[in-house]
């Protein structure tokens, strides 16, 4: 058995004027702007290992001071997160199950890339960071704020490259409405527009992820993903304009392959969602295939890469469709 503990101290400088701006869908206690912010953190683990077996146990706390001045704020945020997972090897194949629960207000000191804009993420993209041109301080892909994650993953060698396969099922742990995301710290990182009060509905999501990484085939490779997933907030019946249920399928085919002095990589993206977005009924159908081609040679003392990709985006409800076309060439020389 193995014991941890991890002691974090963050903060950052601003003004309680706000020179640090945090994107949530509304005001925090009446104020958009925050800084300069602290945040402590207190996170144990153990860990049991048996021959190929693994089991990990994690749990944090933290305290986030948004002013630090009490100007604007004089009110702290503090949350939990909790982690446990399970792994072995059976048969030559890796796998892991695993259970994750964070709070909205663990952990939710982010800042700003010098970027412009603070608009949220288009919800149609796969998750990942909280907000556009803002960074977090963890993996916010797999510890989601305000969310609970039972996922299951396995992997397998599979002619010369692998195999894997990859499951998540997860629901909020706290709602999503006008008073919830007023709290101080309250971060939503999917489901962050506000939802009427007292619908009391969690959002739910699913999602399953099948790869095939660099198999073999003759002197060439091929890669293949193919990805579901499923956002699900349902309130058709007593909130028609807070009902949120749809879906994303996703395939890319990926093959290699070495032609004279060239390494040829073609690439196909298939990218579909369908289903409601706020509303009682199906308002979302849209379709984005990508083809591109590209080949790399080694040309005296650099790289030369050449590449020509097409890309469509077509809404079949708002009756938008466009296209576009890029070509690229790219010549690296290494120094020695």
């Amino acid at each position: 058995m193995t014991l941890g503990v991890d002691l974090i101290q963050e903060w950052n400088a601003g003004n309680a004027a706000g020179l640090e701006e945090l994107p949530t869908p509304v005001d925090w206690v009446g104020h958009h702007f925050v800084g300069p912010q602290r945040e402590s953190m207190l996170a144990g683990a153990a860990v049991f290992k048996s021959g190929v077996t693994k089991l990990e146990l994690d749990v944090g706390g933290s305290r986030y001071d948004p002013d630090t001045t009490h100007a604007l704020f004089n009110t702290v945020a503090r949350g939990m997160a909790r982690r446990a997972d399970l792994s072995t090897e059976f048969a030559g194949t890796s796998l892991e199950l695993y259970g994750i629960s964070t709070d909205p207000t663990y952990d939710p000191f982010i800042l700003n890339y010098p970027l412009f804009g603070d608009q949220l993420n288009s919800p149609w993209a796969l998750p990942g960071p909280v907000y556009n041109s803002f960074y977090d301080l963890r993996d916010m892909t797999r510890y989601q704020s305000n969310q609970r994650t039972l996922g299951l993953t396995a992997t397998h060698a599979f002619l010369g490259g692998t195999a894997s396969a990859a499951f998540t099922r997860g629901i909020q742990t706290h709602t999503t409405d006008m008073a919830d995301d007023a709290q101080v710290g309250f971060i939503e990182p999917f489901y962050s527009f506000p939802f009427a009060d007292g619908d009391g509905v969690l959002g739910t999501n699913a999602s399953t992820l099948l790869q095939l990484q660099k198999i073999r085939i003759g002197k060439g490779t091929i890669s293949a993903t193919y990805g579901n997933y499923r956002f699900v907030h349902a309130t058709a019946e007593t909130f028609p304009a807070d009902n949120l249920g749809y879906g994303q399928q996703y395939f890319s085919l990926q093959p290699s392959y070495p032609w004279r002095d060239w390494n040829l990589t073609a690439t196909v993206n298939l990218n579909r969602v369908n289903g409601a977005w706020f509303s009682p009924v199906t308002n979302l159908r849209i379709h984005q295939p990508q083809f591109a081609l590209a080949g790399t040679k080694n040309v005296r003392a650099g790289i030369l890469t050449l590449s020509a990709s097409w890309w469509n985006y077509t809404d079949h409800d708002r009756l938008e469709n466009f296209s576009s076309v890029m070509l690229w060439c790219r010549y690296v020389i290494s120094l020695r």
